[in-house]
């Protein structure tokens, strides 16, 4: 993982953070000292609430894919794959990590396309399931972290070292 990502030596990282506002991007806010080491920029929706995005140094808006809305209209899923795909397009990340919920399959879809390597961590309210976005991307990224133990039995590929932790990139 270390060599497709670039990391070694501490040389910095063009990595995108996505995450949909709420929980999602509290919890990717714990991760303040990985994007604070590396060029970062956060790819989220907008919500009624102004998040704190501070720390990011480029910030991109989406359509949101979730909510359970894309069962409806599954254009929105396509939309904001098109806008991700776009903005990979101009950014190049290397790595792409993600909290969820329904924008990191499109993210993780575009990230794909441009060999970029994955880190899904499943939130931490989630003890013996995995979220719909994690059953998702479980299936197509290189690095899948729970912040429950119990959720490794069912799911071999992941990966646990407690709650969130601060040295993927390390």
């Amino acid at each position: 993982m270390a060599a497709r990502c670039g990391a070694g030596g501490g040389d910095a990282v063009k990595v995108c953070f996505i995450a949909s506002p709420g929980g999602h991007l509290t919890q990717m806010r714990r991760l303040r000292d990985v994007y604070a080491r590396h060029d970062s920029f956060i790819v989220t929706h907008r919500a009624a609430h102004r998040p704190d995005l501070s720390g990011f140094q480029r910030v991109y808006y989406v359509a949101e894919p979730g909510g359970g809305r894309w069962r409806r209209n599954p254009l929105l899923i396509a939309a904001a794959l098109v806008q991700l795909l776009l903005i990979f397009a101009r950014e190049r990340p290397r790595v792409v990590i993600s909290t969820g919920a329904g924008i990191a399959g499109p993210g993780f879809v575009a990230a794909r396309l441009f060999r970029a390597a994955t880190i899904y961590i499943e939130a931490g309210s989630r003890i013996t399931t995995l979220s719909r976005a994690g059953r998702f991307c479980y299936r197509i990224a290189d690095l899948f972290m729970v912040q429950s133990p119990a959720l490794c039995e069912k799911y071999p590929r992941a990966v646990y070292r407690g709650a969130l932790y601060r040295h993927i990139l390390e």
